[in-house]
């Protein structure tokens, strides 16, 4: 089997190439933040990491995302389910994670937002 051409190897599409040193970097350093972060989670932000994670990948996978809909699990098998995922997964379903994760973290979460109502009035 003869070795691939370096430039087939760089022009070929993102899921069937080696990731350069700056995209494993990245994807390392996503997955370790989506894994600590996602433990302190509120449960509702979990699952959408974890379908933000399974588009993704079917988006990778299939060239199309199919509605998806995550079971219903306890709070223990939903962090392991993303645990597991974010370990066996690419660099745009990480990526894909992330963004969800983000947007969990800059919404206002309700107890927060009514201990400030309540220090306005009072």
């Amino acid at each position: 089997m003869p070795a691939a051409n370096l430039n087939d190897v760089m022009t070929a599409p993102v899921h069937s190439r080696l990731l350069s040193g700056a995209e494993l970097r990245r994807l390392l350093v996503l997955r370790g933040r989506l894994r600590e972060e996602i433990v302190g989670l509120p449960r509702q932000a979990q699952r959408d990491v974890l379908q933000a994670l399974e588009r993704a990948r079917q988006q990778r996978l299939h060239g199309k995302a199919a509605p998806w809909t995550p079971p219903a699990m306890t709070a223990a098998e939903l962090i392991r389910e993303i645990k597991w995922r974010i370990d066996a997964a690419a660099l745009p379903e990480v990526v894909a994670g992330a963004a969800v994760l983000d947007r969990a973290r800059r919404a206002p979460s309700r107890i927060r937002r009514g201990s400030l109502e309540k220090d306005r009035a009072g």
